[in-house]
């Protein structure tokens, strides 16, 4: 439960400028639970929050696809992102014992990009935990 609940606070993290999904100096940005969980005055998140909590095996690739209506904009709602978090005890030398990787593939006529790696990085990310892709263009 630990990395889900850390997979949430970077879900709805929003950055000073919005302009990457994180960087050395902030992180991914300030936590802004009431964009993620329901408000006690029973405003409906509509279907805007799917969380898959899940084991994994050495040596696997799991793969989900996700579809959207095109009725996403960014006035209504939170960018559609995708955040992969994980527990895993650092080494001696503290480094990861399990590296994962998020690679979000996308297709479609009105994507200008195919595939997106944690972290807004050009390779994988070997230093962090959790890893993040902002999708705001795939629905654009």
């Amino acid at each position: 439960w630990a990395s889900t609940l850390k997979a949430l606070l970077v879900a709805s993290a929003r950055a000073g400028d919005g302009s990457s999904p994180t960087t050395d100096e902030v992180g991914f940005g300030m936590p802004a639970l009431a964009a993620l969980l329901p408000m006690p005055d029973g405003q409906d998140l509509g279907g805007r929050l799917y969380v898959l909590q899940s084991h994994i095996s050495e040596n696997r690739q799991d793969r989900f696809c996700l579809a959207s209506d095109g009725s996403w904009s960014a006035a209504s709602a939170m960018t559609p992102q995708v955040v992969l978090s994980w527990t895993d005890p650092a080494d001696a030398n503290g480094l990861l014992v399990h590296d994962l990787d998020l690679t979000v593939a996308c297709g479609g006529s009105r994507v200008q990009w195919a595939t997106r790696l944690g972290n807004h990085g050009s390779g994988p990310d070997t230093a962090n935990l959790i890893e993040k892709v902002l999708l705001a263009d795939i629905l654009a």
